[in-house]
């Protein structure tokens, strides 16, 4: 008895990159929802960081900007206060 190729036993519904794709699209959506639970819910967070994925490119541009300088100040341990923590002024961005 002759087995069946790999590719003819792997038969896949057309309708598969579709499920997978809705599933990814919930699963982000969610995932989304939970973030912005944590910031809203965060002492000192900004509320103007729900939803970011809504942003232009060229607005995420200037907001990941303004934290990778605010990292590498940090590590420099230039930040000009006491302390590296706080929370700092998106709105500028």
């Amino acid at each position: 008895m002759k087995r069946p190729r790999i590719a003819e036993a792997k038969k896949k519904d057309p309708r598969e990159p579709i499920l997978i794709q809705n599933i990814q699209n919930r699963d982000s959506a969610a995932i989304h929802l939970k973030l912005n639970e944590i910031i809203r819910s965060t002492h000192g967070a900004h509320n103007a960081m729900l939803g970011l994925e809504n942003l232009d490119t060229p607005d995420l541009e200037k907001l990941r900007a303004l934290y990778q300088e605010l990292a590498e100040k940090a590590r420099r341990g230039k930040t000009g206060e006491s302390s590296d923590i706080g929370t700092p002024d998106v709105t500028a961005a």
